[in-house]
């Protein structure tokens, strides 16, 4: 059994300006960002997380520091679990989804293709450890939920992986408990309890 709970970070400087953006220094936690991730560990000191991994982008990387010096485990960089390279289009503003603009375009704008992420997250997910936390962007998040569950980008429409939002599922057994929540079910703190 892997049991991973995703974690977008919490709202930055960049969601707050509407930008998309891949640079690794920029971009802290805005206010509202600090209390989605504070409450949000609130929710999760129970369960007994083992390890975190973070994105090494500065606004998972202030997240993952909140929920770590709360819950008390170690924090581990993963590079595979960084931001889409948004090439020519880096800190623009891009009004919908990036997933949904002609590929032709993203292309030639540089921009990472979706099969990247797709490869670099079941990496990261082949090789992490059950129990974890993993705070990173919300393309990654999809990338993962695609991969567990099967269900291709296409299909997941208009899902959408909010700031501060949490995603459980089980990668051995290929089960979501959560998508994008806000809140332990009982469901949730029964698969992840730790005997």
């Amino acid at each position: 059994m892997k049991r991973l709970l995703f974690i977008r970070h919490g709202e930055s400087e960049a969601n707050a300006r509407g930008l998309i953006s891949s640079d690794r220094n920029g971009y802290h936690l805005v206010e509202e960002g600090r209390k989605q991730i504070e409450y949000l560990t609130g929710q999760i000191y129970k369960l007994r997380f083992r390890s975190a991994y973070s994105s090494p982008l500065l606004r998972c990387v202030e997240s993952a520091t909140l929920i770590s010096g709360s819950l008390g485990i170690p924090i581990s960089i993963d590079e595979r679990l960084r931001e889409t390279d948004y090439g020519d289009l880096n800190n623009s503003v891009i009004h919908g989804r990036l997933i949904d603009l002609d590929p032709d375009f993203l292309r030639a704008n540089r921009v990472e293709s979706l099969e990247s992420h797709l490869e670099r997250t079941e990496s990261f997910i082949k090789d992490s450890a059950d129990m974890s936390i993993v705070v990173t962007h919300g393309l990654v998040v999809r990338a993962a939920i695609s991969i567990v569950t099967g269900i291709g980008q296409d299909e997941m429409g208009g899902v959408r992986i909010r700031p501060g939002s949490m995603t459980f599922m089980d990668t051995d057994s290929r089960r979501l408990y959560s998508l994008g929540n806000f809140q332990i079910t009982d469901a949730i703190r029964k698969a992840f309890s730790v005997d």
